[in-house]
């Protein structure tokens, strides 16, 4: 990733402190930013990692989802980008018996799929 690395390398020659949290969603990266802003306050909001991440996320989902049925699977169409993974590895947390995805278009490999033949959306005025 060339302009994470340029980003990295301008900071390293200010002698700045960083630190790279890698590939995340940006619902994981607010997360991360809301839990490293909370931390030592008196209502900190969760851990800072993607686990923390995820265990959070079930954890409301399930309380959510406490005595109601079973929803019906749900078809998630990842336009080939990071949100494949993620959504998968969440699902780990949540388990089938909440709630079953089915995650389409998920080559996060080829880059040349990423959002291909996603639909434009379209504003008009009146």
């Amino acid at each position: 990733m060339p302009l994470s690395q340029s980003l990295a390398d301008g900071l390293n020659a200010f002698e700045a402190e960083t630190t790279d949290y890698e590939v995340k969603t940006t619902p994981q990266l607010h997360y991360l930013v809301r839990c490293l802003n909370t931390q030592g306050t008196n209502d900190p909001y969760g851990t800072p990692t993607e686990v923390g991440y995820y265990e959070k996320m079930a954890t409301a989902f399930k309380q959510l989802m406490q005595g109601k049925k079973k929803q019906s699977r749900l078809t998630a169409d990842c336009a080939n980008g990071v949100g494949a993974p993620k959504l998968a590895e969440l699902m780990k947390y949540i388990g089938d018996d909440h709630l079953e995805i089915r995650i389409v278009n998920s080559d996060i490999h080829n880059p040349k799929k990423l959002n291909f033949q996603v639909p434009v959306p379209r504003f008009f005025t009146i």
